[in-house]
């Protein structure tokens, strides 16, 4: 390249020879790609990059999408550089194919194709739910969940700081045998998957009713005829007790109308 050529022309009548003017010679170099562009994974929300390294003679860069697989690959306006940036990803663009087209003086080439692969980070879609039921029995928490690569850990909340549950990494939750300890336990549930942060679903109270038992019990009555008699009884689960008072004359008992208080 930048070699530069003259003739002499000379003949046998003339002493005197003619020299030509001098002709330069250019030589364009084919374009070449000395780096590929990468395969790129983001979160949503992020920005991507891919950037192809070339030598050649006045090269130029267009950079094509193709959104169906590589099957069909289209220009994307204004990506004429050797880097393409990618601003605010959707992840409606997972999956997308990427190459650049390289031209120069001489001829062009394409790049090989890289893919985006763009994840969700982590969301509650619905939330759990508060559980009211009796000692014994069994309390069921659960969550619905989107994102990319999600995983769960339930934690609980005895009046103080919420901590893990082991073994507690499922969408939902079972308390199996709740007892009256376990009255106005928190549960909540943290989500984490390939992006961050991680989400934190809502808090669910755990109601747990006691069993009715007779804390005190009525005691005989002894009045004269045309006087009042009282009966008392006190329940054990206080104020969420219901009474109905029964009587019987010697035969089965059967329900007072209206006797429904402690007395």
């Amino acid at each position: 390249n930048g070699n530069q050529y003259q003739a002499i022309v000379s003949n046998t009548s003339c002493a005197t020879g003619a020299t030509s003017a001098i002709a330069t010679l250019t030589v364009n170099a084919v374009p070449s790609l000395t780096a590929q562009p990468s395969n790129a994974s983001i979160c949503a929300g992020s920005d991507a990059t891919f950037t192809a390294t070339a030598t050649g003679t006045n090269i130029s860069y267009q950079w094509q999408v193709s959104t169906n697989g590589g099957s069909t690959f289209n220009d994307i306006s204004g990506a004429n550089g050797a880097t393409l940036n990618l601003s605010n990803v959707g992840s409606g663009m997972n999956n997308n194919q990427y190459h650049v087209l390289i031209s120069s003086s001489c001829n062009s080439l394409t790049s090989a194709n890289v893919t985006l692969t763009v994840s969700d980070p982590a969301s509650i879609t619905a939330q759990p739910a508060d559980q009211v039921l009796c000692e014994g029995g069994n309390a069921s928490f659960s969550v619905t969940a989107a994102g990319t690569n999600v995983s769960y850990q339930w934690q609980v909340s005895n009046g103080g700081p919420f901590t893990d549950i082991s073994g507690a990494n499922a969408a939902s939750y079972t308390v199996t045998g709740v007892t009256g300890a376990m009255n106005n336990n928190q549960y909540h549930v943290v989500v984490t998957g390939t992006c961050t942060p991680a989400a934190v679903s809502s808090n669910a109270v755990l109601t747990v009713l006691n069993p009715a038992s007779v804390a005190t019990q009525p005691s005989n009555a002894t009045a004269c005829d045309g006087t009042s008699a009282v009966f008392t009884a006190g329940g054990a689960g206080g104020a969420s007790d219901q009474y109905q008072w029964q009587v019987s004359n010697g035969g089965p008992f059967s329900n007072i109308p209206g006797a429904t208080g402690a007395t």
